[in-house]
């Protein structure tokens, strides 16, 4: 078998066993699976894996049908592929990010939930969920984040929901971001793709009203796609950074289709192009946790909009 698998015991084994558990998958050139059932999880970091150590791949799953909830917990996992299945992080505090994932290949999230997160130091610029791509220039990762919710997050200083930092010379070839759901977070920014080539969202449902920018691009080398998808934002849902290396004019249009877009400010037309898109004020005054009771699973972009988009 080329997998070790290992199952948590009881909340204790994310400390040592879990680490001399991998340690034997690392040293013997295996894949490592970590599976975590239902369990009344105190807050700790979990940690798989260094960068400048040997990398395997990498999967951590929740065990049944629903999402399980790691209250409190936080997670660095780094590998040649990093698989993230059916798990909920919810209520933790940290100084950094939640979540923090660095891929020589690739990375799958499905299922995912991060529900009153609080990134709480103000002199760091984390996001709440970092993705980052490991190894040489021609060595570029993807990442793919399907049917996740992010619920209620806040963070002090420069904080953005969803980051894909530098942490070497690669980058995120291409970003998915598929039936996603962003409501109620407290945050800087929404999704800030920074060393990203291409970015891909479809079928999201976007609710903000204290995100500054759900969207900013601070890099023109970004191409993004937006399909099937419902953006409100009392912020902008676009923001072109510009500086003196990169002009407004620099940043290639957003191609945009069969969306709805709700601002408080006027969309600026030549931000987008496509087809089949509609314009309205954005929806302010909703409760993200009404949004709790749909959480035992992944979002349906129908339930969220019979219940927000009266």
């Amino acid at each position: 078998m080329n997998e070790k698998v290992f199952r948590i015991g009881s909340p204790d084994g994310l400390a040592l066993p879990l680490q001399q558990a991998y340690a034997e998958a690392l040293a013997g050139g295996r894949a490592f699976r970590l599976v975590l059932p239902a369990l009344s999880y105190v807050p700790f970091h979990v940690s798989l894996g260094s960068i400048g150590g040997e990398a395997i791949d990498l999967t951590v799953e929740g065990e049944g049908e629903k999402p399980v909830t790691l209250q409190g917990v936080s997670m660095s996992l780094c590998g040649r592929n990093v698989t993230m299945t059916n798990l909920s992080l919810r209520g933790t505090r940290t100084p950094a990010s939640a979540l923090t994932v660095q891929v020589m290949d690739s990375f799958e999230g499905r299922g995912l939930g991060f529900i009153g997160i609080s990134r709480h130091d103000a002199m760091s610029n984390e996001p709440i969920v970092q993705v980052s791509a490991l190894g040489p220039r021609d060595r570029n990762a993807s990442a793919a984040l399907r049917d996740c919710w992010f619920l209620g997050n806040e963070g002090e200083g420069f904080t953005a929901v969803l980051s894909t930092p530098r942490t070497g010379r690669a980058f995120i070839q291409r970003l998915l971001i598929e039936r996603c759901a962003f409501l109620g977070n407290r945050t800087d920014a929404g999704i800030d793709p920074w060393f990203t080539r291409t970015l891909e969202i479809d079928g999201v449902f976007v609710l903000e009203n204290d995100v500054d920018a759900w969207l900013r691009l601070r890099s023109p080398l970004v191409n993004v796609s937006l399909s099937d998808s419902v953006l409100s934002s009392t912020g902008e849902l676009v923001e072109f950074l510009s500086g003196p290396d990169v002009a407004r004019a620099d940043f290639p249009p957003i191609a945009t289709n069969r969306c709805r877009l709700l601002s408080a400010a006027a969309v600026s037309p030549e931000g987008f192009s496509g087809t089949g898109n509609s314009y309205c004020p954005a929806v302010s005054g909703f409760d993200w946790r009404d949004a709790i009771a749909l959480t035992e699973c992944p979002p349906d972009r129908e339930e969220l909009e019979a219940l927000f988009l009266k």
